[in-house]
């Protein structure tokens, strides 16, 4: 699905035919289903079923915001180094970087109140087996990287977002979405290695060596084929309105 949509975005891109923003529009709309569903699938087979008895109705849907919130960190970021060549430099205004503040700040407080409803749901119940993944996570050192997630990945975003005019900033905002991005890494071995590590924190070579392996190979390939792209959709009937407002 995502080749078919990057596929038609990029014939838009090269051509004033409607049929390829017709084809993007009737993949999207079944996507933001299809997606979800799938995400679901994966958070429970790769995260949730690595301690058989715990489980959460939320934690799926978790997941899927954090992915949203770390994918428009991205793309800040990436608009920050990009913002001088063109025809992007003509895009990156005040006004884009205050929605893109605005869109941050709102999938910010969305992952929050998730991830607040699953603590609260679950603490509140004490079910034994669900409270354990809790304890496993915020027993011994794991605390503090529980304590920081707080701090950075919510309550100090949130609060530098509320401003209009850091959001206006594009070294503001830059850093801000850096600093969630640096967090999401830091809730996506949270999540997982206590699994292993009950005892304690415990940072292998290993976890090092596939972040750095897997990620460093996708992140080659993603700009790679975002050096071959147009960086603004020209030819999207709805391009002049988005800028204009």
């Amino acid at each position: 699905m995502g080749r078919l949509l990057t596929r038609w975005s990029a014939e838009q891109d090269v051509t004033s035919n409607p049929e390829p923003t017709r084809k993007l529009r009737k993949l999207s709309g079944p996507g933001s289903v299809i997606y979800p569903l799938t995400m679901t699938f994966a958070a429970v087979d790769w995260v949730m079923s690595m301690e058989r008895d715990w489980f959460s109705t939320i934690f799926p849907i978790l997941i899927c915001i954090g992915q949203m919130l770390s994918a428009l960190a991205l793309a800040i970021l990436l608009l920050a180094v990009e913002r001088r060549r063109m025809p992007l430099a003509h895009v990156a205004s005040s006004e884009v970087l205050h929605h893109l503040g605005n869109l941050l700040l709102t999938f910010t407080m969305l992952w929050a109140y998730l991830a607040f409803a699953q603590l609260l749901v679950i603490w509140s119940g004490d079910p034994p087996h669900e409270i354990s993944w809790y304890l496993h996570r915020i027993s011994d050192g794991w605390k503090i990287i529980a304590i920081l997630l707080f701090l950075f990945h919510f309550l100090v975003p949130f609060f530098l977002l509320l401003s209009r005019n850091n959001k206006k900033r594009i070294e503001i905002l830059t850093a801000i979405a850096a600093m969630i991005l640096v967090t999401h890494v830091l809730e996506a071995w949270w999540l997982i290695a206590p699994s292993f590590y009950q005892a304690g924190v415990h940072i292998s070579w290993l976890d090092l060596a596939v972040f750095v392996g897997v990620g460093g190979v996708w992140f080659t390939f993603f700009v790679r084929q975002l050096e071959r792209r147009t960086l603004v959709p020209m030819n999207d009937p709805r391009f002049a309105l988005a800028i204009a407002t």
